[in-house]
């Protein structure tokens, strides 16, 4: 197609899955938002190719989305592409990449069939997003909320009748400051598991800045989509949550709290 612009193909098929491919290539975005009447300032260009295909018992979709030199008020972010996958027909299947200044920094892939005795098996590897980056994205007064980098992978599910299990890692502390409330969380380097289409915390741990924990402990039932459910039991004891100095003089308001 041309440098700029976007089109629509259709995609014959065999009579039973046509499709159509939908393009586009060189749309500033900030140009598109001026049109709005209170528009971020969000500039970039923007680029897609996807692919979709339907049928009548089955559904298709296949592509990616980029954004070249993605910014937020002149403040640049980088270049961004997203590459994803889905299907559906006796299951589902779905995959995403996403990238930044042509690095991966998360994969994503998931696949779900009802009828199986665990419906559902997933995935997702984080190799380093930088959280650093999306402070771009908040209040200025909410600078350097977010800091330091996520790592993390993931594998969900376990074989079909066998007591196998999968597990969930994260690697490194990733962390979070609240202005409002002048706190730094930090989410703690466990473990959380996965068991017979359930996510099991065992004394899981957000720290506050004195590093007193709050801990989880419970489970979120993922079985049946329709029909989700947690039990989760949250405990505290001389927690951290607000740290905010007295205006006018050195004294903290730093309230321990306790569940």
């Amino acid at each position: 197609m041309a440098s700029s612009g976007f089109a629509i193909h259709s995609l014959p098929g065999d009579g039973s899955a046509d499709g159509i491919r939908f393009e586009t290539a060189g749309l500033g975005i900030g140009t598109i938002l001026e049109l709005l009447p209170s528009a971020p300032p969000v500039d970039g260009v923007l680029g897609t190719d996807l692919t979709l295909r339907l049928g009548a018992d089955t559904l298709g979709m296949r592509g990616g989305v980029s954004v070249a030199r993605l910014s937020y008020d002149r403040q640049r972010f980088g270049d961004v592409a997203l590459a994803a996958r889905y299907a559906q027909g006796a299951e589902q299947q779905a995959e995403a990449r996403l990238s930044l200044d042509s690095i991966e920094v998360l994969a994503a892939s998931a696949r779900y069939r009802k009828a199986d005795e665990n419906p559902l098996t997933a995935s997702l590897d984080i190799p380093g997003l930088p959280l650093q980056r999306l402070n771009l994205f908040l209040p200025e007064e909410a600078a350097a909320a977010l800091s330091e980098a996520l790592h993390g992978d993931s594998r969900y599910g376990i074989a079909p009748k066998t007591n196998s299990r999968r597990k969930v890692a994260v690697r490194r502390h990733a962390g979070s400051r609240v202005p409002m409330i002048g706190t730094a969380f930090t989410l703690a380097d466990d473990t959380l598991r996965f068991d017979r289409s359930r996510l099991l915390f065992d004394r899981y741990a957000i720290l506050a800045p004195n590093r007193k924990p709050l801990t989880i402990n419970g489970e979120v039932n993922l079985t049946d989509f329709a029909r989700m459910s947690a039990d989760l039991t949250l405990r505290a004891a001389d927690f951290q949550f607000v740290n905010v100095p007295r205006k006018g003089g050195p004294r903290s308001t730093a309230r321990p709290i306790s569940t």
